[in-house]
Formats: C-alpha cells, sequence, structure tokens
C-alpha cells in the first residue's frame, strides 16, 4: 500500500487574503480535503460510509502547523496526506503541502484524530478490521514529537 499518497489541488480566490496568499485557517481546509481524498482513492476508505455503517467516526482533537512559505493565489500545490501515529482510540496524520514540483515545502501539518461512537459520544477503540488497515498504512519513520525535527528531516532529504 502507498503510504505517501499525494494529489495536486489549485488554491481558490475564497481561501486567500487581501495579499492573494492562502489564508492560514485554509490550510487546514486543503489537508483535511486532501486527506480525505486520499482516504478514497489510494485505500478505498469513505469517511461517510464508515460512519453511517459503525455509529463510529473521527474528531479533531488538535492541529500543529507550520507555516513555511505563501501558497498563492492560483498557484497548483503539492499535497501529502501520511498516517503517522496510531493508538487504539487516536491516530495522527501528517500533512506536507509543496509546491507543484514537490521540491519546495509551503507548510506542514500534524492533526490528531480521535475515534468516536456517534450515539454517545465516547471515546472508542479501533475495531480490529479498522486496525489492520490503519497499521497497513502507518508510516513507520516519522517521530511523532517535535513538529521543527520533521521539518528539518523534509527540509534535508529535498
Amino acid at each position: 500500500m502507498d503510504k505517501y499518497p499525494e494529489s495536486k489541488t489549485v488554491i481558490r480566490f475564497q481561501d486567500c487574503d487581501a495579499f492573494g496568499h492562502l489564508n492560514n485557517a485554509s490550510f487546514i481546509d486543503y489537508f483535511i480535503n486532501a486527506r480525505e481524498d486520499h482516504l478514497r482513492d489510494y485505500y478505498a476508505f469513505d469517511l461517510y460510509k464508515h460512519a453511517k455503517q459503525s455509529n463510529h467516526n473521527w474528531y479533531i482533537r488538535r492541529h500543529e502547523i507550520a507555516y513555511l512559505r505563501p501558497a498563492g493565489l492560483g498557484e497548483t500545490v503539492t499535497i501529502r496526506t501520511s498516517l503517522i501515529d496510531l493508538t487504539k482510540r487516536t491516530l495522527t496524520v501528517e500533512g506536507i503541502m509543496l509546491d507543484e514540483t514537490g521540491k519546495k515545502l509551503k507548510a506542514l501539518q500534524w492533526t490528531t484524530f480521535n475515534y468516536v461512537d456517534l450515539k454517545d459520544g465516547r471515546s472508542a477503540v479501533h475495531p480490529g478490521d479498522l486496525n489492520t488497515l490503519l497499521s497497513s498504512i502507518l508510516l513507520e519513520d516519522v517521530e511523532n514529537g517535535n513538529l521543527d525535527e520533521r521539518i528539518t528531516q523534509l527540509k534535508r532529504s529535498a
């Protein structure tokens, strides 16, 4: 399984500030939307179908993001998302935004999600079949502790 799914997207007018740069809050939307697409396109996993069938889903517990270069209006960017940490109740997804060539790092985001029972809102454990899928796409080589260290690692490997 591909552990480094990626897609390209164009920065839209409504998501930009007066300078024509992607608004800081909009980076989060671009990463979340890309991950949803990657789950569907790379792993045949539909978040909405899963929620409807299992009555479980994830909610966002926290974002950690570093803005390194602006993403400009009309610019095509490459977004990579990967699962970098997994516990029985949580997961952390890394989002990397690069220029169209995939060489210049624009932003890095870590988002931690909690798995929850939609009936009662309580934390839930990932079931076996879901845990198997998640374990198969987990990146083993990312130290999930320090965003700045990860940025340095990515810049060195570019």
